[in-house]
């Protein structure tokens, strides 16, 4: 049978060749086009859902604190406390008692004066001082102690 190969080369070495460089190439070549895109396809998904999964902790801690706080505001009201509910401002502080009562509280005691002679503020209800932290702005700790001490189990 006669060679249509160059002189010098075999049937079988043009095999070996074939096999052992141009099958391994083309493995790669679907390697890199194929699974390289899902790996990393992959890895970003596992990232957002690694985040996403912190987002949803960060979500029910923050739903937790407002069951808490509105179960301090529920049992304040029931025992008939007075817990400060809210409060806005700076000099002055206003703060919301959970009896629905109003403090005013100013930082100094100039700033107090000048409310007490322009008559902006009632003086039963006004204090220098620094005002009680609120119920809003409680940890989840301060709650959960707060609620312990004021329940019978």
């Amino acid at each position: 049978m006669a060679t249509i190969f160059a002189e010098g080369f075999e049937t079988k070495e043009i095999v070996y060749v074939v096999l052992g460089g141009v099958i391994p190439a083309a493995v790669l070549a679907v390697f890199r086009w194929i699974i390289k895109p899902l790996a990393a396809a992959w890895r970003t998904g596992l990232a957002g859902s690694k985040s996403q999964l912190k987002a949803d902790a960060a979500d029910d801690a923050e739903e937790r604190l407002v069951v808490l706080r509105d179960q301090v505001r529920d049992v304040a009201e029931e025992q008939g406390l007075r817990e400060p509910d809210h409060a806005t401002g700076h000099n002055p502080t206003i703060v919301t008692y959970t009896d629905g009562h109003v403090t005013t509280y100013f930082s100094d005691h100039a700033a107090y004066r000048r409310a007490m002679t322009n008559r902006t503020t009632d003086p039963r209800r006004s204090f220098v001082g620094a005002p009680p932290q609120p119920v809003s702005e409680w940890d989840e700790e301060t709650l959960q102690d707060w609620l312990a001490e004021h329940t019978t189990q």
